[in-house]
């Protein structure tokens, strides 16, 4: 878990199949952790249990995540721009939710991350819903706050 954020795991493994295939049992696991030497460890001890138990293991692809930065000044900025226009303040959340923005902080580690979006319900299920009008919402802030940095650049 998180030593910065109460109730934010650092690492998870989930389970996202179970299937009989011809005379063998297998199984597919979603690895997940913002913090690459974690992931590793995770790894290399499920190719250890693999090889004690004489199991076949094939590691197929690596989904990076990111770690929290305690001082991001988008996010101040984002902060500021939020109460200005709406008059409330922001509320904070971190995810353990997979992100393709790792993938951009893994080719550009210094960039400044933040993230925001619709509310969705039921994710990754065959009832996924997400709320149209918050997709609006978060669209038109997105596109404001952009054209405000863009004046200030």
């Amino acid at each position: 878990m998180s030593p910065d954020i109460s109730g934010l795991p650092l690492l998870s493994a989930n389970l996202g199949f179970l299937k009989v295939l011809d005379d063998s049992l297998v199984a597919g696991f979603s690895f997940r952790s913002p913090i690459s030497d974690m992931l590793d460890q995770n790894i290399a001890k499920v190719q250890l249990l693999a090889d004690v138990l004489n199991l076949d293991v094939e590691f197929t692809s690596r989904y990076p995540g990111y770690p929290y930065e305690a001082d991001s000044p988008l996010r101040n900025l984002y902060q500021q721009w939020f109460v200005k226009h709406t008059g409330q303040e922001l509320r904070l959340e971190a995810s353990h939710g997979g992100l393709e923005l790792g993938i951009w902080k893994g080719a550009i580690p210094d960039l400044d991350i933040i993230t925001m979006g619709p509310i969705h319900e039921l994710i990754h299920t065959f009832n996924e819903k997400m709320s149209l009008a918050s997709f609006d919402l978060v669209y038109n802030r997105l596109c404001a706050f952009l054209g405000e940095l863009s004046d200030v650049a």
